[in-house]
């Protein structure tokens, strides 16, 4: 009997084709136990089968092969045992380390915190708040710190997910701050001070004590010379300038250094020295003194020939 394409012999392998199928179907248990010190042990069981359907028993009819794979493993025990080494937040060494990664650490007292309108409805009355920006991974550890600390998540949102009705987060804290308690109340100001050193919180409690709703408290945390320190933005009901400079004289003197942010003079802000690097580029640039004149005291402009006083 004739045959279709005789010039094959009847060896056909299907080379080529890419419809080959492998089934994998198993029960897995895990078990896992922690001890103290950071050990942990985990073992896990799989049962499980491999199937593969590929080649051909019959290549005329599309008959495939059947049988099981050829790394087919049908049961598997594993143990594992973790050492979790002490470095980082509450270990042995590093304790200092940052539990969660994270961009902004706003915190608000509520005499603060009262003027962010928009956030006024998500916020709990008379309680301290604080704004954070951190990455995703980390939620949950900063869940659990607010859980930890007596506190509780009240608002939060992905990143790129602002409402028309909420600004970003960022909106509210270091200077904006200022700005949102201006457009209620025209007479605040503010001063800029730090919180560092070991008995930093110490201090914070210490002011908080000192003046009470008098300068609602508002910190920025941030990290000098790697320890964990605070920028103090804290609002001012102001009554005088006599009264001002008191608060300021006392911040000073307890070891928290106040940029004055009511001043012109460069020396008496944030410098409180003398920079003599910034005096030689002053002279060499503005000999005569004519630019801001009067804002550094260190400048002494030399006599006009003419009107016979300081340019």
């Amino acid at each position: 009997m004739d045959r279709l394409f005789p010039q094959f012999n009847g060896n056909l392998t299907q080379l080529g084709r890419n419809d080959s199928e492998i089934y994998y179907d198993s029960l897995q248990i895990n078990y896992n136990m922690r001890f103290r010190g950071g050990l942990n042990v985990l073992g896990n069981y799989t049962l499980s089968k491999q199937i593969e359907k590929w080649g051909f028993n019959d290549p005329y009819n599309n008959v495939y092969q059947r049988g099981l794979y050829f790394l087919d493993r049908p049961q598997v025990l594993k143990a594992t045992v973790v050492y979790e080494l002490p470095f980082g937040q509450g270990k042995k060494w590093g304790a200092n380390a940052n539990r969660f990664t994270k961009k902004l650490i706003s915190v608000f007292d509520w005499g603060a915190a009262q003027y962010f309108r928009p956030l006024l409805t998500h916020l709990p009355v008379g309680q301290a708040i604080a704004l954070c920006l951190i990455a995703d991974p980390s939620r949950e550890a900063l869940t659990l710190l607010a859980n930890d600390m007596g506190g509780r998540i009240v608002f939060e949102r992905a990143a790129g997910g602002d409402a028309v009705d909420i600004p970003p987060l960022y909106e509210f804290t270091w200077n904006h701050t200022t700005l949102w308690a201006l457009k209620a109340d025209r007479t605040i100001t503010y001063l800029q001070c730090l919180f560092d050193g070991p008995d930093y919180l110490d201090k914070i409690a210490r002011a908080v004590a000192a003046f009470g709703d008098e300068t609602p408290m508002h910190l920025e945390f941030t990290r000098v010379d790697g320890r964990i320190a605070a920028f103090g933005l804290q609002l001012v009901r102001f009554t005088s300038e006599q009264r001002l400079y008191e608060i300021i004289a006392w911040l000073e003197a307890a070891g928290c250094p106040v940029a004055d942010p009511h001043t012109f003079i460069l020396e008496d802000g944030g410098m409180k020295t003398i920079d003599e690097a910034q005096l030689a580029f002053k002279r060499q640039n503005d000999p005569l003194g004519l630019l801001n004149p009067g804002k550094m005291k260190a400048f002494n402009p030399p006599t006009c020939p003419v009107a016979g006083r300081p340019a």
